[in-house]
């Protein structure tokens, strides 16, 4: 076995993993074979070191001799699959047998390419690597396992067996040899081939795609590599716009996979830009990304739950039957977020694990957005995520928010930002949820303004002596 060398592809903050840019595929076993343990045996991924292993020979991945791989897609007789919070870890590396023998080959000396969850969408796992892996030629060896368990949830992929050699294997508990498959699976590898002459790409984006800062403060930077997967070295110039700037105006990449990064920074306000790299070499195309950012105002409110706890002030109110009988729906906040992943299986069932999340009394500006991120994250793979968006005139009567309502189909596993316009006679607002992740709540500001609350009502002193007295409270709440 050997250790092949590989170069790191940055994953993106708020966009997920990176793009492929000038990428060629590369489909091998394409049969109508089934099995239910390779790649990855989804019907125990509730259970902590679940590992599939496979290998695809050397002879048939000879046209990708030198070249980056940079993610492999299968293919399931499923449409969806999802196993909930399951996280998995995905390894690739050359071993020197023609088969795997008895026990694993496990990920030493292995290129750890992604981490993180897997599901099956329209028939297909795609996994983007984090890492891109620099195949050498030899037999290419796979591996999924579970880190950290999930829920069981059958799937069957497609490939080709019947084959004398023992080509995958996989095993269901956390140790052991496991059982032998003599299967490999329809994969499709895709991958970057060395170019002749100068040759230009950035390893994370596409061009014309957006690099989103997020929301940050200003002077926040953030990195791209430019990278020459040419045979002939290449000078480039660097602009940008919008306020962006970047630590370079020009660069000299060196042939065969040189790298150059570029640092960029983010301006003091708000924005939207671009920086455009532009080779001076000619029949080289120039590439733009699209840059934007939200620069925090120190004067509004964020919240990051970066304390692992509710914030102060903020409450947190049990909306449905089932969450105001039992203190087991609540929120949790110990991972740095608000989660909570209780809900149903149907739309008509949501309400009964409704919780809130309440701000104090706040103020917005007309035509004001707030700001948040949000997940899905429920606690079977058969419950589906909701989340709403209310507003207070008055601090007890709501109402949702225009184009407030986020349904499980407008919701993921991955963190998506989103935003909503708050009206400007709001003094409260309020998220209510079933099966999701909320983070980095921003906009509006905490209102200053005094309000007047009385503990009693009407007094009656009824019969008594002369200079009786009766007590009540007149408190501040604003």
């Amino acid at each position: 076995m050997k250790k092949m060398k590989f170069f790191f592809a940055l994953a993106l903050a708020l966009l997920g993993v990176g793009s492929v840019a000038n990428a060629d595929e590369l489909t091998v076993y394409e049969g109508t074979t089934t099995n239910e343990y390779i790649p990855t045996y989804g019907y125990y991924a509730d259970t902590q070191g679940e590992l599939s292993e496979f290998m695809i020979p050397a002879a048939d991945l000879a046209t990708l001799n030198g070249s980056t791989i940079n993610a492999l897609k299968f293919y399931a007789n499923s449409t969806s699959v999802n196993w909930g919070t399951a996280q998995f870890k995905v390894y690739v590396k050359e071993v020197v047998d023609g088969a795997l023998d008895s026990s694993f080959s496990g990920d030493a000396d292995a290129t750890i390419v992604y981490q993180g969850s897997l599901k099956v969408e329209s028939n297909e796992m795609a996994i983007t690597f984090s890492e891109g892996y620099e195949y050498g030629g030899g037999n290419l060896l796979v591996g999924i396992y579970v880190s950290t368990k999930g829920t069981y949830n059958h799937a069957y992929f497609y490939g080709t067996g019947g084959f004398d050699n023992i080509y995958s294997r996989y095993r269901q508990t956390s140790s052991g040899n496991g059982t032998a498959q003599y299967f490999i699976p329809k994969t499709t590898l895709t991958y970057e081939a060395m170019t002749e002459g100068p040759g230009l790409k950035v390893k994370e984006y596409k061009n014309g795609e957006t690099m989103s800062f997020g929301l940050v403060n200003a002077g926040t930077t953030k990195t791209i590599t430019l990278v020459n997967p040419g045979t002939e070295d290449i000078t480039v110039n660097i602009t940008t716009t919008g306020g962006f700037t970047a630590d370079k105006t020009t660069a000299t990449i060196a042939a065969n996979k040189g790298e150059q990064v570029v640092t960029i920074t983010a301006p003091d306000a708000t924005a939207n830009g671009s920086i455009t790299i532009t080779p001076t070499a000619a029949g080289v195309d120039p590439i733009t990304i699209n840059l934007s950012c939200v620069i925090k105002d120190p004067n509004k409110f964020f919240v990051d739950f970066n304390d692992n706890k509710k914030p102060d002030e903020w409450e947190a109110i049990g909306i449905g039957s089932y969450t105001t009988s039992s203190t087991m729906y609540a929120w949790n906040y110990e991972n740095g977020y608000a989660w909570y992943k209780y809900s149903a299986s149907t739309t008509g069932n949501l309400g009964y694990y409704y919780l809130s999340l309440v701000s104090p009394l706040v103020k917005f500006a007309e035509g004001e957005k707030l700001l948040f991120k949000v997940k899905k994250d429920v606690a079977y793979s058969s419950y589906i995520g909701y989340l709403r968006v209310d507003y207070s005139t008055d601090g007890t009567t709501w109402n949702t928010v225009e184009g407030g309502t986020f349904n499980d189909a407008d919701l993921s596993s991955d963190w998506a930002e989103k935003e909503v316009t708050i009206p400007a006679t709001t003094k409260k607002i309020r998220f209510v949820a079933a099966g999701i992740a909320l983070d980095d709540i921003y906009g509006g500001e905490y209102s200053t303004a005094p309000v007047m609350n009385v503990t009693a009502a009407d007094v009656s002193f009824g019969m008594v002596n002369a200079e009786a007295t009766a007590t009540f409270t007149i408190k501040n709440e604003g």
